[in-house]
């Protein structure tokens, strides 16, 4: 009587108490990452450590609701979330008993007990009724249910019939069988003592009760419930080693970058940019690659769509099982690039009208206050144009161009054009900045490539199929300079893709630490690194030799026939060029031929073929010596005052000695040249110095222009 009491006060309650707490937390997820198709390519645990894949009711098996209404509350569809027949029942048997034997929740309740889990009492089931009969108000039926489905426990550390079908039978919560659907029903009661992957048995009598259940509930007849019982339930294994097996876990280090990127360890589902076909290409060639070299253990690559700047493939280790550096990415890790830094110096430099593709440029010994730049071959060549030093990768015309230019205007442009490592590894920039004194990554290296492929359009790299496409961002040069820089990395065919119409350029680090090649058409831009993690070196480290050919390998697989070749020129218009300087001619140049410059940049003229009269006043005589001075000697212009035009006068420069001279006005180096070489001066005083390379012997002279 007491018991039947203590309902009717319980029922009282509940009509008068206001609903509380009837809204649910969101459901947790384990990560979910997928390629761009939307096969998934690797789960991961929660950040509570739990197998967990929320589903909707209309992608669960009928069998799973019907089974898990007769196993744990069979008039769920009827009462308003407290089943106070249930619950007079169990009072009743309990007040009997003299203790706890059996409950009255219901889905209900436990869905808010799982919402809102708090120590068991009497105090904790009261509050657990309110807030069922609250939920009751606020969510449908089937709401309820789909939430007691995606939280219900199953055994370890698996949570919902999503993670529940796919650990323990390989497939999805849809694809439960009548045998399958009642054996799971049965465990939440107790996940703990019915698995069914370490209690086979226990679970097996648990399904049979359930399977009784429903055909009392006329679910289903005896025939159909006594072959279910005699079916194998197929379970797949042990718990967590079973997941491992049957859930994807593929791209282990690619997904981690995602995961760390977009911060989804806290759950949820990601399609990614990923491409399994091109990814598969970039491993397969880099395996390749690797195992002919000796000493060398690791690779990356990295291929980008230009069109749309998705990342298509990501590779950042070969084994991820190696002891220390297995996990480390090296697509990601910021390491020494060598020369493959040198397209954006020339960019900057065409884009500055300082020169030409045809442009030439001085390629000889360079010595510099403790730095001597040499070519990676030891070798020299005079004079070479600008496209053929920048297609041979030549040091010694690269440094020159950076010191016109600034080694922080450089870095500053590079880091226009994406290259954002280094403004950490290059605060206060040298000349070695173009030889690979700084650190950058090769997905951002390969991401600038990718804008130049685009025609100069510079974005972040896309790996989710969410993010916008490459469009709007940074310009930093224009169309007709990365015409021309591109036309400049194709003057010779890639190893590897001999016929293949391709832009490309390699690096190899100090010491032989790191090879690069970056390598793009009008579709794809490749980007690959060879070396080891920890730094060590090997002898077979050079970009040409070991990064190209992997990159020539990775296009040839990926480009099928029809393939669109080099992005088309744009930007440019013809140019008169004196052919002794590759600049711009004056009418004093008496040989020209035509080139292309950026049409929105007016390029430097010709300083050696020199005017004769400068500002209207007779230009100095060169004085002319029996023989050469064994010191250097500035010979013209002569010391004095020479009063200019409308435009800054340009004067010639000349030394009396054989070997080139180290040039430098008010202090600002003008560059390295032994023949007549014209500048602009400014109005005001100027000192003049020429220095020998080498010996640091030197003449200076002071001039006025008025």
């Amino acid at each position: 009587m007491g018991a039947l009491l203590g309902a009717a006060a319980g029922a009282g309650v509940c009509r008068w108490a206001r609903p509380r707490q009837g809204v649910l937390p969101a459901t947790p997820a384990s990560p979910v990452i997928l390629d761009r198709s939307g096969r998934a390519i690797r789960v991961e645990l929660d950040s509570e450590q739990q197998w967990r894949f929320p589903v909707p009711i209309t992608r669960v098996s009928p069998w799973v609701v019907q089974a898990v209404v007769a196993a744990e509350d069979k008039r769920f569809w009827t009462h308003r979330g407290i089943d106070w027949i249930a619950a007079a029942r169990a009072a009743v048997t309990n007040l009997f008993r003299g203790r706890v034997v059996s409950g009255a929740s219901t889905l209900t309740m436990q869905v808010a007990r799982l919402g809102h889990p708090e120590p068991r009492g009497w105090g904790a089931k009261a509050r657990q009724a309110l807030r069922a009969r609250a939920i009751e108000r606020q969510y449908p039926k089937c709401r309820v249910l789909e939430q007691y489905l995606n939280r219900a426990p199953f055994g370890g550390n698996v949570v919902g019939i999503e993670a529940a079908a796919r650990v323990y039978f390989g497939k999805s919560a849809a694809q439960l069988n009548l045998c399958e659907a009642a054996l799971l029903a049965g465990l939440p009661q107790r996940p703990a003592a019915l698995r069914p992957d370490r209690y086979p048995e226990r679970s097996a009598l648990r399904r049979r009760t359930v399977l009784r259940r429903m055909q009392a509930a006329g679910m289903i007849d005896g025939a159909r419930g006594d072959a279910a019982e005699r079916s194998p339930p197929g379970v797949l294994g042990s718990g967590t080693a079973a997941a491992r097996q049957v859930l994807p876990r593929d791209e282990a280090v690619f997904c981690a970058f995602v995961m760390g990127k977009r911060g989804v360890d806290r759950g949820g589902t990601l399609r990614t940019t990923l491409d399994p076909v091109w990814q598969q290409a970039a491993r397969t060639a880099l395996q390749s690659g690797v195992a002919a070299l000796p000493g060398v253990a690791d690779g990356a690559a990295v291929l980008i769509d230009n069109r749309t700047g998705a990342v298509r493939a990501l590779v950042g280790s070969l084994d991820v099982n190696a002891p220390r550096t297995g996990w480390v990415n090296a697509a990601t890790r910021p390491r020494s690039p060598g020369s493959a830094l040198k397209p954006f110096l020339y960019a900057a430099a065409i884009d500055g009208g300082l020169v030409v593709p045809e442009t030439r440029l001085w390629d000889t010994p360079l010595t510099l206050p403790e730095y001597r730049p040499g070519n990676f071959d030891g070798q020299y060549h005079g004079s070479v144009s600008a496209g053929e030093a920048l297609a041979c990768s030549l040091n010694t015309p690269a440094v020159r161009l950076a010191q016109r230019l600034g080694p922080v205007a450089v870095r500053d442009r590079m880091i226009a054009c994406g290259l954002r490592s280094l403004e950490r590894s290059a605060e206060d920039p040298d000349l070695g900045l173009v030889l690979g004194a700084a650190d950058v990554s090769l997905l951002e290296l390969t991401a600038a490539y990718a804008g130049l492929a685009r025609g100069g359009h510079f974005s972040e790299p896309r790996i989710l199929e969410t993010d916008p496409p490459a469009e709007g961002g940074p310009r930093p040069f224009t169309a007709g300079t990365v015409t021309l820089v591109t036309d400049m990395l194709s003057r010779h065919p890639l190893p590897g893709a001999p016929g293949l119409p391709v832009a490309w350029k390699t690096g190899t680090s100090a010491a032989h630490r790191d090879a690069w090649c970056i390598a793009y058409n009008a579709e794809v831009t490749v980007g690959v690194w060879l070396g080891n993690k920890s730094g060590r070196p090997a002898a077979g480290l050079v970009g040409i030799r070991a990064a190209a050919p992997v990159a020539g390998d990775i296009l040839t697989r990926i480009c099928r026939p029809g393939t669109p070749p080099l992005p088309p020129p744009r930007g440019t218009v013809a140019v008169r060029l004196c052919r002794r300087s590759g600049l711009a001619a004056t009418p004093d140049c008496p040989s020209v031929h035509f080139g292309l410059r950026p049409e929105s940049v007016p390029l430097r003229p010709c300083p050696l073929c020199c005017v004769r009269e400068v500002g209207g006043q007779p230009r100095p005589v060169a004085i002319t010596l029996r023989q050469e001075d064994t010191n250097p000697r500035i010979r013209s212009p002569q010391p004095g005052t020479y009063v200019a035009g409308n435009d800054p006068p340009r004067l010639c420069l000349e030394a009396a000695h054989s070997e080139p001279l180290l040039w430098f006005l008010d202090g600002q180096y003008l560059g390295r040249f032994a023949r007549r070489y014209g500048v602009e001066f400014p109005r005001g005083d100027h000192a003049l110095t020429g220095i020998r390379d080498g010996t640091g012997q030197q003449h200076a002279i002071r001039i006025r222009i008025d």
